[in-house]
């Protein structure tokens, strides 16, 4: 009955709950609205290693299972101020909630003039 009763102890602490960590979040803009779309790319600050996932609709995200570590978590849309948190820390069996509240930003427009050599000598 011993070995029963330390077999059920052991099973709740490497069950798949106790593996899920989690990083969840918003998106949202200066007004609150949702953002939808918007990429989250989570670094673990120790090994560089990446996670990427899109916003919804809602402006919600989700990234599960992430070993435990310290990460940075970046938050990216294209009219949109990059948000980050430059430091999140994630312990097992935990959720993390990384909200994002994105400032218009200005797209940027890159104009490339060429002039030939002919036109040069013209004047």
């Amino acid at each position: 009955m011993l070995v029963v009763f330390l077999a059920i102890g052991v099973i709740p602490a490497i069950g798949p709950g106790n593996r899920l960590r989690t990083i969840t979040g918003t998106v949202v803009d200066p007004t609150g609205a949702a953002i939808p779309g918007a990429t989250i790319t989570v670094t673990d600050l120790s090994t560089k290693a990446q996670r990427k996932t899109v916003s919804t609709a809602e402006g919600q995200y989700v990234l599960v299972d992430i070993p435990p570590g310290t990460y940075s978590v970046l938050a990216s849309k294209s009219g949109f101020a990059e948000d980050q948190i430059k430091s999140l820390t994630v312990l097992v069996s935990t959720q993390v909630t990384a909200n994002f509240k994105m400032a218009i930003g200005a797209e940027s427009t890159v104009i490339t003039v060429e002039a030939s050599n002919a036109d040069l000598c013209r004047r």
